[in-house]
């Protein structure tokens, strides 16, 4: 999980994006990082299940990034 998050903000301060809020522990299973327009959510495979979050956003406008 860590290296996932030092990647995302690596390549994300070259682009000049502010650096994140987090939420929750660089060592848990889900992270919340916040870049304002921009919200990354980092899930280990069992919370994903778990919380099914895609199923908040199926009616949601797709952005290919």
């Amino acid at each position: 999980m860590q290296a996932f998050i030092d990647n995302i903000e690596t390549e994300l301060m070259k682009e000049k994006v502010h650096l994140p809020k987090i939420e929750g522990k660089r060592d848990s299973s889900w992270i919340l990082m916040d870049f304002g327009d921009i919200v990354v959510n980092l899930f280990l495979d069992e919370e994903r299940g778990f919380y099914d979050i895609e199923k908040l956003w199926r009616d949601g406008e797709y952005v290919e990034l």
